[in-house]
């Protein structure tokens, strides 16, 4: 539920302004849950937006995190590392990595972040895109991408946690909006294979299953864009 006044700030504890429905807010909502940070939310109705969250963030998107000492971040990628830098390396357990410190992440978690960018550039086309005429070529250069993506992951198996987080939230709206509203569906062969070990592993994990919106809802939502199956 939107919070219809502004809470009090600084926050006690970091708050987390999100909407369900955003993959860069769940970014961070997971992060949180799997870093076992105590921390607060306050849900943000982008097409209805409080008159106060300028204030906040102001670009007026999701995510923002508040911090007690007044600072906001409104990254979802510089909040996750900064949570992973701030909270995770010194916890035993907790960290996103399997280990050293975010500043020396390894030359293989580097390229991942920069396929996932480009996975997420082509992700956004294949969203914003109502031209009938365009599905092939859209679809074809969201599967390119996705394969490049693949590709980074470790020959030994998954991605860290922390890559997984940053790249997930769209992978599996991808799963639930593609089918339905676009017509895609992603191979399952050989050359895919590390995308559905990783679509099994990850919608197993917890911190995932508690910030993830509905399938259902999840439909809906995006249908309010899309208007029309295609």
């Amino acid at each position: 539920m939107t919070q219809l006044t502004r809470p009090h700030s600084p926050p006690s504890k970091p708050r987390l302004y999100r909407t369900l429905q955003c993959p860069h807010a769940q970014r961070v909502a997971w992060a949180l849950r799997s870093l076992g940070i105590d921390h607060e939310i306050v849900e943000i109705d982008l097409a209805n937006k409080p008159e106060w969250y300028p204030e906040v963030n102001p670009r007026a998107t999701v995510p923002a995190l508040e911090l007690p000492d007044g600072k906001v971040l409104i990254e979802s990628s510089e909040i996750v590392y900064y949570l992973e830098e701030a909270y995770g390396s010194g916890l035993e357990g907790k960290s996103l990595l399997s280990k050293g410190p975010v500043r020396a992440l390894s030359n293989s978690h580097h390229d991942l972040y920069i396929c996932g960018q480009g996975f997420s550039s082509a992700y956004g086309a294949f969203v914003r895109n109502t031209d009938r005429t365009k599905k092939d070529e859209i679809h074809t250069q969201l599967l390119s991408a996705l394969k490049d993506l693949i590709n980074t992951f470790p020959a030994t198996g998954l991605p860290s946690k922390l890559a997984i987080i940053h790249i997930f939230p769209h992978l599996w709206r991808l799963n639930v909006v593609g089918p339905y509203w676009r017509g895609l569906d992603i191979p399952k062969n050989k050359d895919f294979q590390p995308y559905w070990n990783l679509v099994e592993a990850a919608s197993k994990d917890e911190g995932f299953l508690k910030t993830r919106p509905e399938e259902e809802d999840t439909i809906k939502a995006y249908g309010k864009w899309y208007k029309e199956r295609i």
